[in-house]
């Protein structure tokens, strides 16, 4: 029987995966001191306390949008993260304890990518200085008219 002639097998069509929850669990953490959470400009760290305080579960059958537009983290400034600790029962104290070791995490941060910068500069600097002739087109020191060796 000539290979033309052989029956073609039909590949099977494979669908995308999708998945699908039908509950979402809310989980609700009370403010606290979030020590890892250093700030990009002023004020002290805010974070999530170690343990929820309360949960509820959500059907999301309601929910037959998926393409709903995602939201944004909200940044907070120094006077609402200070805000946010206060009312979360920290002395005002340790606030300001939170606030001088955010401030020496910042500039610890900052020095070490000023000191990156400085190497990387440094290196490139020395690499543009230091070329070797591969064409064989250098001249030698005896062509140096300035030379006053003779």
């Amino acid at each position: 029987m000539p290979l033309g002639a052989l029956p073609r097998r039909r590949r099977k069509r494979t669908l995308p995966h999708r998945v699908q929850f039908t509950t979402a669990t809310t989980f609700l953490f009370d403010v606290a001191y979030g020590g890892s959470a250093v700030p990009n400009e002023s004020g002290p760290p805010i974070g999530l306390a170690r343990r929820h305080s309360d949960s509820t579960d959500t059907d999301l059958s309601q929910y037959l949008d998926a393409t709903s537009p995602r939201g944004t983290v909200r940044k907070f400034d120094h006077v609402e993260r200070i805000a946010l600790l206060k009312a979360a029962a920290y002395p005002v104290k340790e606030i300001t304890d939170f606030c001088f070791d955010a401030i020496d995490v910042r500039k610890s941060r900052h020095d070490t990518i000023e000191e990156y910068k400085r190497k990387r500069h440094q290196r490139d600097s020395d690499s543009r200085r230091v070329r070797p002739c591969l064409d064989g087109g250098c001249s030698s020191d005896d062509d140096d008219p300035l030379d006053d060796e003779s």
